[in-house]
């Protein structure tokens, strides 16, 4: 059966018994199978993609990173839905004569929670470095104004503060995701360690809407910033990963268990939308890069011609 990280219950299973393409067979859920394997290739394409042509600019025959240009936090979240995807997609196909389905679905539901938690780190993370690092400005001029209006220099290390404590409560709530996780398996009947559990996934969440809703409405610094192209691009990602994100067991509450699509029940089309969301966050990063690479750029070339000694040549 396929199990929900929420509390490892049963999801609805398609296509029922009395179809043509028995659930006894090797493929339970061809439905889920499809989507999950589908939305795996595409993270592991996005991250590829981020890598090579997204996470650096060349000047001079130089590869050059600088932190408002870094795209590694987006290349592990693409990594990392990867790995979710393929274990779900593994969940969804595996045979039916396992020896010790217990422990089958003990050890994949434990690895789901945990991919579900290193997933929401990774993309709070990686939008945690894009509000850190999303100023126009570049980095000597801003240090002039710095050191030249007080109000500024306070607004930035208000700004400083509010990040690094931000980043601060996405580890400590992994932390408690992951300890709360361990508890569950070893009193999985306890109430209160699932509870627990609950405040610390819903914290993860709330963290990650908290710094989206930053992101597109708070003003920056400077007149540059997020396009407002990007900005539509992350709050439509943002909605779309809290539908698919949403536990299966709670969709399935307000959904029809049946199968309405034959192989695709009313969760798979939840779960579709996922493809979309990667593809709008994929969208945010490459507008953002594409803004920030000549920033980036012209601040190397600045560096070089100041620290150029002309007179050895």
């Amino acid at each position: 059966m396929l199990h929900d990280y929420f509390e490892g219950r049963q999801l609805a299973e398609c296509p029922s018994n009395s179809s043509d393409l028995p659930v006894g067979g090797w493929l339970h859920y061809p439905g889920s199978f499809s989507i999950f394997v589908t939305t795996a290739i595409t993270a592991l394409v996005f991250s590829i993609v981020t890598m090579v042509k997204f996470n650096s600019v060349r000047v001079f025959n130089r590869r050059i990173r600088t932190d408002n240009i870094s795209n590694n936090f987006w290349v592990a979240y693409f990594l990392a839905m990867t790995a979710r995807c393929d274990k779900r997609a593994v969940d969804a196909a595996r045979y039916a004569n396992f020896d010790d389905e217990t422990t089958l679905d003990a050890g994949l539901f434990i690895s789901n929670v945990v991919l579900h938690g290193v997933v929401s780190l990774l993309l709070g993370l990686a939008l945690n470095h894009q509000f850190k690092h999303r100023s126009a400005t570049p980095p000597q001029v801003a240090a002039s104004a710095t050191n030249k209006l007080p109000e500024v220099n306070s607004t930035l290390a208000r700004v400083k503060d509010t990040v690094v404590r931000t980043e601060t409560c996405y580890y400590a709530a992994f932390l408690g995701y992951l300890i709360t996780t361990l508890m569950m398996t070893i009193y999985p009947d306890s109430k209160v360690c699932f509870w627990v559990y609950v405040v610390f996934m819903w914290a993860q969440r709330l963290l990650i809407w908290g710094t989206t809703i930053r992101i597109i409405s708070k003003p920056t610094l400077n007149v540059e910033g997020p396009s407002p192209r990007s900005k539509i691009y992350l709050a439509v990602a943002g909605i779309l990963n809290v539908l698919h994100d949403e536990p299966a067991t709670l969709l399935q509450a307000v959904l029809p268990v049946s199968c309405p699509f034959y192989v695709f029940s009313g969760v798979d089309f939840v779960l579709l939308l996922a493809l979309p969301s990667l593809a709008l966050f994929f969208a945010f990063l490459k507008t953002e890069y594409e803004r920030n690479m000549e920033e980036c750029i012209w601040t190397t070339v600045s560096q070089i011609q100041d620290t150029f000694d002309y007179r050895r040549f």
